[in-house]
């Protein structure tokens, strides 16, 4: 064949791209292996509901204290001494931090 480095170059990184993708796709997931592993799933390993949540929660990397905590934290902003006769509007947040 007839190509150039860069054709070479290109060609090998196609393949590279295939390879990667392929096996990508093929690797199951924590979740697809808790569905196979659930009551529904081929295996069933499961004994009691409460491990298939168990399992359900590791696989989503979840907790149970997770749930319970915002998501997205507020912070007010606090007026300055030149400013205290303005009233500061409680209903909107000043700022957000994400986790």
């Amino acid at each position: 064949m007839g190509l150039s480095l860069t054709g070479w170059a290109l060609v090998l990184m196609g393949l590279g791209v295939l390879l990667y993708s392929g096996s990508a796709m093929l690797t199951p997931t924590a979740l697809q292996d808790w569905a196979e592993d659930c009551f529904f799933g081929k295996a069933n390993r499961f004994s009691t509901s409460a491990e298939e949540e168990k399992a359900l929660f590791k696989a989503l990397k979840m907790s149970s204290q997770s749930e319970s905590e915002p998501q997205i934290k507020y912070e007010e902003k606090k007026p300055s001494a030149a400013n205290k006769s303005s009233p500061v509007n409680k209903s909107a947040p000043a700022s957000i931090k994400y986790p």
